[in-house]
C-alpha cells in the first residue's frame, strides 16, 4: 500500500480486517482521549514496524493514524484469521522475541554468540515502557541487574548535576541496532555508575 503525505489510514473505532507493517515513511497515531501514542517511523534500510495487530482479535481500532509523510506499506488480511487472547499474547511475544533477537545481533556486544546461547538469552528481555519525561530508569549506586535497548525516545546518562550524554533511539545507524545501556554494571558486577533518566516517553 503507498499511503500518500496527511492521508488517514483508519480511524479509532473502526472496523479491523487487516494489520500491518510500515516499511518507509512516518505515521502519528492519535486517539479521541488525546492519549500520546509512539508515532511509527521506517526507512528502507530498517526491517520494519508491525502495527494494527487488533484485527487479530476482533477488536475494533484503537487509534486513527495519519501519515506525516509518504509511506509504504504491507497489508496482511486477517478476514480468514481470528486468534483468541492467548493466542495473541502468543503471538506478541513471538514476535517481541524474533525482534529481539534481530537487535542482538547487530550489537558488537554479541558478535559471535552461536544460535544454541541467542536461544537462551532472548527469553530474558521484556517490554518496560515509561509514559512520562523525567522518570528514572536506575540511579547511580543502584544494583546492575538489567541490561536496556533503547526502542523508542530519548533518555540521559547523568551523574550527580551533569548530564554525561543524551541517546536517541532515532539518532542510531539501523545497521547498528538500536542504542543501549545498562551493560557494564552486568558485566562487572559493580554498582550502576551513573544515573539513567528519559527525557521523552520511553519503550525498552
Amino acid at each position: 500500500v503507498e499511503l500518500p503525505r496527511y492521508s488517514i489510514l483508519y480511524r479509532e473505532g473502526g472496523g479491523a480486517a487487516s494489520f500491518y507493517v510500515l516499511i518507509r515513511g512516518h505515521l502519528v497515531q492519535t486517539t479521541l482521549a488525546g492519549d500520546e501514542k509512539p508515532p511509527l517511523t521506517a526507512t528502507r534500510a530498517s526491517r520494519g514496524v508491525c502495527f494494527g495487530t487488533e484485527s487479530l482479535t476482533g477488536m475494533p481500532r484503537l487509534t486513527t493514524v495519519t501519515a506525516v509523510e509518504d509511506a509504504t506499506l504491507l497489508r496482511f488480511s486477517t478476514e480468514q484469521l481470528r486468534i483468541d487472547g492467548s493466542g495473541a499474547v502468543a503471538l506478541a511475544n513471538r514476535v517481541f522475541e524474533t525482534f529481539v533477537e534481530g537487535e542482538l545481533r547487530n550489537m558488537n556486544l554479541f558478535k559471535g554468540l552461536p544460535a544454541r546461547v541467542f536461544a537462551q538469552v532472548v527469553p530474558l528481555f521484556q517490554l518496560e515502557e515509561h509514559g512520562l519525561a523525567d522518570s528514572s530508569i536506575f540511579e547511580e549506586g543502584d544494583a546492575g541487574d538489567k541490561f536496556y535497548i533503547l526502542l523508542h525516545g530519548r533518555v540521559a546518562v547523568v551523574k550527580g548535576d551533569l548530564t554525561l550524554a543524551v541517546l536517541d533511539s532515532h539518532a542510531q545507524d539501523v545497521h547498528d541496532g538500536h542504542p543501549f545501556f545498562g551493560e557494564m554494571a552486568l558485566l562487572d558486577g559493580a554498582p550502576r555508575m551513573a544515573a539513567i533518566r528519559t527525557r521523552t516517553p520511553c519503550k525498552m
